[in-house]
């Protein structure tokens, strides 16, 4: 059985997917969550530190996979690494989209979020110095293009697997999981040309 905590972290995340963050009490929490009201204090300070926790959730498996990026160069194709890349930023951005988009409804909790992500040494910028020192090392076997701009690359990368979960999550623009990695590939297949 999972204990209060996660059942907690499992309630507000539905609340949130389903009806939004102007919906997400503790009452409502806790009620979602099969516990008493007052439960949600134990685990959590208020509401805005147990939002954060439902948005860090996820984040782990995500940043893991670009810290783990070093160990793939000159390993296998960089095609590959890029696309497997690419498809954990997809994956990661189609599950938080609709949960980070709340945190622009409340300053406070967003730079809340700011902080949290500052202190565990994580967030956008470590994607982007990720994807850069990866293309550059590949650059330097020389498994990239001297003239590709490695910066504008990761933009690319980040830009273009974002905008794929956005479309998706954003505009209910339904597609399977095959046709999502397609369209992430495809943002690949598109820099390679050019790579």
């Amino acid at each position: 059985m999972k204990d209060t905590r996660e059942r907690l972290l499992e309630a507000a995340e539905q609340i949130l997917r389903q009806r939004g963050l102007s919906h997400l009490s503790t009452r409502e929490v806790a009620r979602e969550a099969g516990v008493a009201d007052g439960a949600l204090y134990h685990h959590f300070a208020d509401k805005n530190e147990l939002l954060v926790a439902v948005i860090s959730r996820e984040s782990p498996k995500y940043f893991d996979a670009f810290r783990n990026l070093p160990l793939q160069v000159g390993q296998r194709t960089v095609d590959e690494n890029l696309k497997d890349v690419a498809w954990v930023f997809y994956e990661f951005q189609r599950h938080a989209i609709p949960i980070t988009c709340s945190l622009f409804a409340d300053m406070e909790l967003l730079e809340k979020h700011r902080q949290l992500l500052r202190a565990n040494k994580v967030g956008p910028t470590r994607i982007y110095d990720a994807l850069t020192a990866y293309l550059g090392a590949e650059q330097r076997l020389g498994r990239v293009s001297g003239a590709a701009e490695l910066a504008s690359v990761a933009t690319v990368i980040v830009g273009g697997c974002f905008q794929v979960a956005f479309l998706e999550t954003h505009w209910g623009m339904r597609q399977s999981r095959a046709q999502a990695r397609q369209k992430t590939d495809g943002v690949i297949d598109a820099l390679m040309r050019g790579l």
